[in-house]
């Protein structure tokens, strides 16, 4: 179901574990933790919209193509803590990523889930908001300046989008 830079860095992570002497199925299984926080919101929806999970990952890791999810996801992990109130400060700003991530999908699902490529076919129908959200993200992404107040404008930039696409 990964394509792109997801596939790439499972595939390496996967090697390298290969290359410390774990078995192939050991640093397959480890290699794919990093995704258990979405599997989990996959499997959820999949089941509370009564459809075939393949179909929700499809589309849910589509998204990390399409919208920087990646980048910011990246981002907001690597923020740093010092103290409690920072690690509350990063654990709002995963949450919400998380809640815009599967919602995008939810709504992808419901919209477009039926076409040969729903997420191109949901960003076509929807391309002013989703150009105006993606630019924002790609300034975002080629900038220095990564802290919390960016990343807290990053991620509501998501929340706009799936306000500015309801209907």
């Amino acid at each position: 179901m990964l394509h792109g830079e997801l596939k790439q860095a499972l595939d390496q992570r996967q090697a390298e574990l290969v290359d410390a002497g774990f078995t192939e199925e050991v640093a397959c299984e480890v290699a794919g933790l990093r995704f258990v926080f979405s599997a989990l919101d996959i499997v959820d929806e999949a089941r509370m919209q009564e459809l075939n999970v393949e179909d929700v990952a499809r589309i849910y890791f589509r998204l990390f193509d399409h919208l920087c999810l990646k980048w910011l996801r990246t981002q907001i992990e690597e923020l740093p803590v010092e103290r409690q109130w920072h690690a509350h400060a990063r654990g709002h700003l995963r949450d919400d990523l998380y809640r815009y991530h599967r919602e995008l999908t939810r709504r992808i699902m419901t919209e477009a889930g039926d076409e040969a490529e729903p997420v191109k076919a949901w960003m076509r129908r929807h391309h002013e908001a989703v150009d105006r959200i993606s630019l924002m993200l790609e300034e975002m992404r080629n900038t220095g300046s990564r802290d919390y107040a960016v990343l807290q404008v990053a991620v509501n930039g998501l929340g706009q989008l799936l306000h500015a696409t309801s209907d």
